[in-house]
């Protein structure tokens, strides 16, 4: 009776271990993009109508698109163009949702010259996503108009960044410059009324510095709706900061941890899919996708 106990426990080891190699595996194998014209994916964000689709589009010079696609398989599931809107240099985007409507930012805030006078946010009302969505290709995406697009002015002068996010609780967007060897966060504030007109009137804006922590290169952000964690990463790692309890507006610099990010060729987007999942994509072609969950 005691080996035969044993013996399950040994079992039980050994079908735990093999479940989280497998899953480890899983983290370590992304799942490829099929879409021919995804081939600089510079910003992610989850799908909040549909948690098995994700957003995605190209870095500068591209079409202005987003790209809907599967986790789980990297198909396509719609494609759809931003109207009147230019990719200068599309970075970083979120999704989140204000006003009881789910929303996607688009940030046009590259800048590698740092010599751009201002750079803009488009804000699009997430589209509506049924069990199929309407048809749509390369050829004939679907039609998207902006609610808004803020345009960005920094204090200071001019700065290169690459990440963009939502603070659920200041309900207001957060950008995180991308230097050499700091990472200046910076705060936008929505207005609900600005997004309820949906005349996607340009509107100026001035960022407010919050707070600067000693990252090099940062290229994604991303915040966790319910737990108000922040991660972002560079090129090669990511980190996450817990929020400031003695400052709502504030991460606690100290909280900082690093992640084992999964190795990327040109690692510039992260974004959380739910509170204990991470997202990650690559600039490559066939964009790559993982999903990895913290620990």
């Amino acid at each position: 009776m005691v080996m035969n106990f044993r013996s399950l426990a040994v079992c039980a080891s050994i079908c735990v271990f093999s479940l989280l190699a497998f899953e480890q595996a899983l983290a370590d194998k992304p799942v490829k993009l099929e879409c021919k014209e995804l081939t600089e994916s510079s910003g992610v964000a989850a799908c909040l109508g549909n948690p098995d689709l994700v957003w995605t589009h190209n870095d500068s010079g591209g079409k202005p698109r987003l790209y809907l696609m599967s986790r789980a398989k990297g198909k396509m599931h719609a494609v759809y163009e931003v109207q009147g809107a230019a990719n200068i240099d599309w970075e970083d985007m979120c999704s989140f949702t204000l006003g009881g409507k789910n929303y996607l930012a688009i940030g046009d805030v590259g800048d590698n010259q740092r010599r751009r006078e201002y750079v803009e946010i488009c804000i699009v009302e997430e589209p509506s996503i049924a069990g199929s969505a309407q048809p749509s290709s390369l050829e004939t995406p679907i039609p998207i108009a902006a609610q808004a697009n803020l345009r960005v002015r920094y204090p200071g002068g001019a700065y290169d960044c690459e990440a963009l996010a939502f603070d659920p609780q200041q309900k207001s967007l957060i950008l995180l410059t991308k230097e050499l060897l700091t990472c200046r966060v910076m705060e936008v504030p929505i207005d609900v009324k600005l997004l309820n007109d949906g005349s996607g009137q340009k509107v100026e804006c001035r960022a407010t510095l919050l707070q600067a922590f000693s990252l090099a290169m940062i290229t994604g952000a991303d915040i966790c709706p319910q737990t108000r964690q922040l991660v972002v990463c560079n090129y090669g790692a990511a980190y996450i900061f817990q929020p400031d309890s003695a400052h709502a507006k504030l991460w606690n610099a100290k909280s900082m941890k690093r992640l084992d990010a999964p190795k990327r060729q040109q690692g510039e987007a992260i974004a959380f899919a739910g509170p204990t999942q991470l997202l990650y994509t690559s600039e490559a072609s066939p964009a790559p996708l993982w999903t990895v969950e913290l620990d």
